[in-house]
């Protein structure tokens, strides 16, 4: 999203996470089994941890895949073999 359109892109995604997350708000509000609302709870906060973030860094400007603030956010995984790291 951000190599193809920037800022513009963010803030749209900013938005569909928002979106998505009015949804399983809704989902959670209705009838569900005990189990199922307490699985949704904790991934409810996740979602809306992301959300602010995305949110934020809209606002601050973010537009390249190499600003610090979206670096930041990144996080390092080493492959089993020790030879790389990727970012997702």
């Amino acid at each position: 999203v951000l190599r193809k359109t920037g800022n513009a892109g963010l803030r749209e995604y900013g938005k569909k996470c928002a979106d998505d997350l009015d949804e399983v708000v809704k989902l959670v509000r209705g009838d569900l089994p005990k189990l199922t609302r307490k699985t949704l709870a904790p991934l409810i906060v996740m979602d809306v941890h992301a959300r602010d973030v995305i949110i934020k860094m809209a606002e601050d400007g973010i537009c390249q895949p190499t600003d610090f603030d979206w670096l930041a956010q990144l996080r390092y995984y080493p492959s089993e073999d020790g030879t790389s790291v990727p970012m997702t």
